[in-house]
């Protein structure tokens, strides 16, 4: 994968006075970034964890996203999980 990736949201996010309407992953995943996932975690929360880990994005913005969006972002981590 080459980095940056930019996700755009289509449902952009209001996070106190800013407006999130693109999420970008900078960097491959670590093994610091797995650490506390259970492999018998659900895709969908290891997802939500290793978002804001990847996007510097704080996790309630995560926590805010359509459902659509978050569909696009897991498609883009698919591979690590």
């Amino acid at each position: 994968m080459n980095f940056p990736v930019t996700i755009k949201l289509n449902t952009p996010i209001e996070f106190g006075s800013e407006r999130i309407a693109e999420l970008r992953i900078e960097r491959n995943l670590t093994v610091g970034d797995l650490k506390g996932l259970a492999d018998t975690m659900p895709v969908t929360e290891k997802t939500a964890v290793i978002l804001p880990r990847l996007t510097a994005t704080p996790p309630p913005v995560i926590d805010k996203m359509s459902i659509d969006d978050f569909k696009a972002a897991s498609n883009v981590l698919a591979d690590f999980l």
